[in-house]
């Protein structure tokens, strides 16, 4: 009699850890419920350096016309279309901001391939709408220092004076940045970011380091189907090794079993 008692308590308790189990997963799917849409609401801003092609402004392109990699962060040239002193710039961009008052960047540069030709607002760049409406624009630079022995760096900011009260929200472009093509060698590198010098501003107060999403840079002494053959001649290469492998391995497999 006390056995069984033993085991219906057992059993109750049992059924107790189980009933609590489930309630907790319920009220912590139900908490989900509220704390993703919570967290959906923000979404920290992002800088990119984004390859916008000719862009309007032709006479600060003098690269290849052929664009690459439109609308990425990749910017390749070829010797044969593209000869060194030719320039090309890049669209410095932000996503995902709300309230904007100001910005700046330290953009990285490897000074050996590249110089810094000059930097300016376009006319749609994210400060435009506070022009309209009468608010002064004020830049901060540009200017350009040594980062490293190998390295200079581009410091740039704007903000302005709130005549009338207006932000910048969503996403679009800050500035545009022309560089200068000065290696006669083939060369790659990155654009990158100093984080010390990057920053994102807002209205009425604070301000928080943005994402930020580096830029590659190639200049090339082969031409792009010398690039194509390589690629393709590389992966015939592995392709051919995996079915060799592939063989060898069957043919193996087949002579242990015959054994």
């Amino acid at each position: 009699m006390q056995k069984n008692k033993v085991i219906v308590g057992h059993m109750l308790q049992s059924k107790e850890i189980l009933l609590l189990k489930t309630f907790s997963l319920v009220l912590l799917s139900l908490l989900a419920c509220y704390i993703e849409p919570a967290r959906g609401l923000y979404q920290k801003p992002a800088f990119s350096i984004v390859n916008p092609g000719l862009d309007g402004y032709p006479s600060k392109w003098t690269a290849s016309n052929v664009i690459r990699y439109l609308g990425t962060s990749v910017f390749t040239f070829y010797s044969n279309e593209t000869s060194v002193d030719s320039t090309f710039f890049v669209n410095v961009t932000v996503q995902n901001v709300t309230a904007l008052r100001g910005w700046g960047i330290g953009i990285i540069y490897d000074s050996g391939s590249l110089a810094n030709g000059s930097v300016w607002l376009p006319s749609d760049h994210v400060f435009s709408g506070a022009e309209n409406v009468g608010n002064k624009i004020i830049p901060f630079g540009p200017a350009v220092d040594n980062f490293n022995a190998t390295h200079k760096i581009l410091k740039y900011g704007v903000t302005y004076v709130m005549n009338n009260t207006w932000t910048f929200n969503g996403s679009g472009t800050l500035c545009q940045v022309q560089f200068k093509i000065v290696t006669p060698y083939s060369a790659e590198s990155y654009l990158s970011w100093d984080l010390e010098w990057t920053d994102v501003y807002y209205w009425p107060s604070g301000s928080e380091k943005p994402l930020v999403e580096v830029a590659h840079f190639k200049y090339s002494s082969e031409t792009e189907k010398e690039d194509l053959l390589f690629m393709w001649i590389l992966v015939t290469s592995v392709v051919a090794v995996v079915v060799f492998a592939s063989l060898v391995y069957f043919f193996g497999l087949r002579k242990k079993r015959k054994k």
